[in-house]
C-alpha cells in the first residue's frame, strides 16, 4: 500500500484507480480513528460464449455444446445469470456453465455481475440442431418435402407446365435461412424468364451450409418438351 496522502473532510475523490483504498482522521493532538477502507471498481464483467475451445461471437448461430464464463480484473465477478428459450426471465447460473447441444434449440442470453455492482453485457447465441425441412410447392400445392440430415443429393421426380408457378420454402428453428431466389414466393415459370437449360437455386441456413440437389423439371411449351435441369441448393444440419 502506497503511503497516505492529506485531504480535508470535505475533499471529493474523482479520478482514483480501481482497488483498495484506505482513510483514517487525526485530530490535533494526534489521536487517530479507525482505519476506513473500501474497494473500487467502475469496469464491468466481461462475458464470452465458447464452444469447441474456440470463443463465439455475440449473437451467432451454433449447433453443438457451449458453456459461458465471466471474468472481471477488478472487485471479481459475483453472480451470473441466463435466459434460456424456455424462460421469459433471467434465473442465476454461474461462470462456466455448460449448455449441451440437446437443451432445445433457441435463443440463450447470459451477463454476469461484479461484486461492486457492475453489469457486464448481454452475450447470446442460438443453439440450432434439428434439421431444416424443405418444402417445394407447384401451382399452391405441396409436391415435395424432405428433412435434410446433411449434404447430399437428393431427387424429387417433379415436373412443371409452362405457366406453372414454383414455390421453396424452408422451415429451421432460427428462421434464418437465406436464397438467391425468394423464399415461399411464387415463381411463375415461362420461356422468356427460364430460358436456360440449367439453374442454380442456393438455400443457405444460419450456421452458414448449404447442399446441392438435382431438380429436373420438363416443361411442355407449344406441344414440344424441353428438359431443364434445376440444381437447387438446401441447408442441412451443420456436422
Amino acid at each position: 500500500m502506497s503511503s497516505y496522502t492529506p485531504s480535508t473532510e470535505k475533499d471529493h475523490i474523482s479520478a482514483i484507480e480501481t482497488g483498495w483504498h484506505y482513510f483514517y482522521a487525526e485530530d490535533k493532538c494526534l489521536n487517530r480513528t479507525d482505519t476506513f477502507s473500501f474497494y473500487y471498481d467502475a469496469t464491468a464483467p466481461i462475458g464470452q460464449i465458447i464452444s469447441n475451445e474456440k470463443a463465439v461471437p455475440n449473437a451467432s448461430y451454433i449447433c453443438d455444446n457451449f458453456s459461458f464464463t465471466a471474468t472481471d480484473h477488478g472487485s471479481g465477478v459475483d453472480k451470473c445469470f441466463y435466459k434460456t428459450p424456455n424462460t421469459t426471465y433471467f434465473q442465476p447460473c454461474f461462470s462456466g456453465i455448460i449448455i449441451t447441444k440437446d437443451s432445445g434449440d433457441g435463443w440463450y442470453e447470459f451477463y454476469s455481475v461484479d461484486r461492486c455492482g457492475n453489469t457486464s453485457e448481454i452475450v447470446s447465441v442460438f443453439l440450432e440442431t434439428a434439421n431444416p425441412i424443405v418444402s417445394i410447392y407447384r401451382n399452391h400445392q405441396l409436391a415435395y418435402t424432405q428433412t435434410v440430415p446433411a449434404s447430399g443429393t437428393y431427387e424429387t421426380d417433379l415436373y412443371y407446365n409452362i405457366g406453372d408457378t414454383l414455390k421453396i420454402g424452408c422451415d429451421s428453428p432460427s428462421g434464418n435461412v437465406t436464397s438467391n431466389y425468394s423464399l415461399n414466393a411464387d415463381v411463375l415459370l415461362t420461356d422468356s424468364a427460364f430460358p436456360n437449360d440449367t439453374y442454380q437455386i442456393t438455400i443457405t441456413n444460419a450456421l452458414g451450409v448449404a447442399s446441392y440437389f438435382n431438380f429436373p423439371i420438363f416443361i411442355l411449351s407449344n406441344r414440344s418438351f424441353r428438359h431443364k435441369a434445376i440444381y437447387l441448393t438446401r441447408p442441412h444440419a451443420f456436422l
